[in-house]
């Protein structure tokens, strides 16, 4: 097998140092987080009404775009001076949400909130729901209940298929 000529070699480290073209008409997600960090719980939250101050109180944070984006974003957008770097990708990272029912655009803000926080308040809603569940299945309504009410008579009854 022949050898690789230092020209060949050249052009392929050169090449190597290209940037990676990205077709423009390609597939995009335009709400994909590239760089997850397995750590957060991530979430797009609609930048409406209280919706941020709140999720500020649950301990979430703003997401970057540098942070989101990471390896996409070429070098050259740094905050190297104010006038000639690009600011925007240091900012939180917002999308288009799309239209409410009135017709109004609304952004969408990616924010993260710590792991442990995340399954503690999941832990905390499963509960809540399991406590609706067992008052939905409760033993009461087993053998059947009449309930009076105002407005006449209710009958509730189980039947050994359900």
């Amino acid at each position: 097998m022949a050898r690789p000529t230092n020209e060949a070699i050249r052009q392929r480290e050169e090449r190597a140092k290209r940037p990676v073209r990205v077709p423009f008409g390609g597939l995009n997600f335009k709400l994909e987080v590239k760089n997850k960090d397995p750590d957060y719980y991530y979430y797009w939250f609609r930048a409406r009404g209280d919706e941020i101050d709140r999720a500020k109180a649950a301990s979430y944070e703003f997401v970057t775009k540098r942070q989101a984006r990471g390896s996409e974003l070429p070098e050259e957008m740094t905050l190297k001076d104010v006038n000639g770097g690009n600011q925007a990708i240091d900012d939180r990272f917002e999308a288009f949400g799309g239209r409410d029912d009135f017709g109004r655009e609304y952004q969408m803000v990616l924010m993260r909130q710590p792991m442990e926080f995340h399954l503690a308040d999941h832990k905390a809603d499963q509960a809540l729901a399991d406590r609706v569940d067992d008052a939905i299945t409760r033993q009461d309504f087993k053998g059947g209940t009449n309930v009076a009410q105002k407005y006449g008579n209710i009958s509730v009854t189980h039947s050994a298929g359900d």
